[in-house]
C-alpha cells in the first residue's frame, strides 16, 4: 500500500506517495500549515510526485542546463527535466528528479542516505521542499501568469496587501519584525511570496520559505501596490514608473534564464504586474514609526 502526503502551496497541490516505505513528515516547522490531510480542495493545479528509493537512471547523456554552484543543478533531455541534489559532504547525489515537460508528473529517485528507522518501519526523508518545491513552482506557474519573488507580504487597513520586494539585507524581515511588534496587520511571508494572477487582480500567497523573521504563512491577499524597500533615516515614499519598476522588479523574480521559453512567459507576467499594480520606493527606518507611516499611507491612497 502506498503511503501519500499532501502539500499545498499558492494552489497547487502536490500529492506525493511512495511504495517502498513510510514518508517521513516534514521536518520543518515551516511546512506545518501548508500539509494538507486528504487531496486537493480548493487548487487548481496538481502535480504529482512518485518516489522510488534506488534505481536511479544513468543521466550522463543529458545536457546540464544550469548548476547553482551549491547543490543542486537541471539536466534536460528530449523535453524531459532532471534536478539533481547533491548537498555539501556528499560524493553522489541523494536524489534525481525527473519530470514530463509540463512539471505535473515528477518521479524522484532517492538514494538509501535518505532513509532513516522508526521501530522497524523505514522512513523516507520527504524530498518535497528545498530547492525542488520552488523549482517545480516556478516552472508549473511560469506559463500561468504566476511568479515566485523574494518580497515580505502583509495585508493593511481593510484588505490592502502590500508586497515589499528586496535582496537579502533590503530590509524584509526587519520590516516583519516591525509589523509583529506592532501588531499593526496580518503577514504573509518574510522572504519569499507567490503571485498569481486571476482575471484582472493578482493574488499575493505566503509560502513555507521564511527569512529571519521566521515568517511562512498559508495566506493570500489581493494586491494592492508594490514597495520596494530602501533602508534610510526616516519614512518617505515615491511613486516608480515603468522603467524605475521593471529594473528593481526583475532581479528579485525567480526566473529560468536559462530556459528561454519560460524565461519570456515569466517577464510578461512581470511587465502585467507593472502595468496594473502601483509600484513605489518605501525609504523606512526600524520603529514604529514606519507601521504608523504605512497605516496611513493606506489609508489614504488606498481608501
Amino acid at each position: 500500500m502506498k503511503d501519500t502526503q499532501h502539500i499545498q502551496i499558492a494552489g497547487v497541490h502536490f500529492h506525493i506517495q511512495c511504495q517502498d516505505a513510510r514518508i517521513s513528515p516534514h521536518m520543518d516547522a515551516a511546512y506545518s500549515s501548508f500539509v494538507e490531510n486528504q487531496g486537493a480542495n480548493l487548487n487548481d493545479i496538481d502535480i504529482q510526485i512518485d518516489l522510488i528509493i534506488g534505481n536511479k537512471p544513468d543521466i550522463r547523456g543529458w545536457k546540464k542546463v544550469f548548476d547553482s554552484g551549491l547543490s543542486w543543478a537541471m539536466f534536460m533531455n528530449e523535453g524531459s527535466y532532471c534536478v539533481s541534489l547533491k548537498p555539501a559532504g556528499f560524493d553522489q547525489d541523494i536524489w534525481l528528479a525527473i519530470s514530463n515537460p509540463g512539471f505535473t508528473e515528477v518521479t524522484v529517485y532517492c538514494s538509501e542516505a535518505m532513509l532513516n528507522s522508526d521501530q522497524g518501519n523505514r522512513l523516507l526523508y520527504n524530498p518535497v521542499c528545498y530547492p525542488l518545491d520552488q523549482i517545480l513552482l516556478m516552472y508549473v506557474l511560469g506559463p500561468k501568469q504566476g511568479l515566485l519573488m523574494h518580497a515580505a507580504g502583509a495585508v493593511f487597513g481593510e484588505n490592502k496587501g502590500f508586497l515589499f520586494p528586496g535582496k537579502s539585507g533590503a530590509g524584509k524581515s526587519t520590516l516583519a519584525k516591525q509589523i509583529i511588534e506592532n501588531h499593526a496587520t496580518n503577514l504573509l511571508s518574510d522572504d519569499r511570496i507567490i503571485v498569481r494572477k486571476y482575471n484582472n487582480s493578482f493574488t499575493a500567497y505566503g509560502t513555507p520559505w521564511p527569512g529571519e523573521a521566521g515568517i511562512a504563512e498559508n495566506r493570500k491577499t489581493d494586491v494592492s501596490a508594490i514597495l520596494f524597500l530602501k533602508q534610510e533615516t526616516s519614512c518617505s515614499i515615491r511613486q516608480l514608473d515603468t522603467r524605475e519598476s521593471s529594473e528593481k522588479l526583475f532581479p528579485i523574480v525567480s526566473i529560468p534564464w536559462y530556459d528561454q521559453e519560460v524565461m519570456l512567459k515569466i517577464m510578461g507576467s512581470c511587465e502585467e504586474i507593472i502595468s496594473n499594480i502601483p509600484c513605489y520606493e518605501l525609504s523606512f527606518i526600524p520603529g514604529p514609526e514606519t507601521i504608523d507611516f504605512l497605516n496611513d499611507f493606506s489609508e489614504t491612497q488606498f481608501h
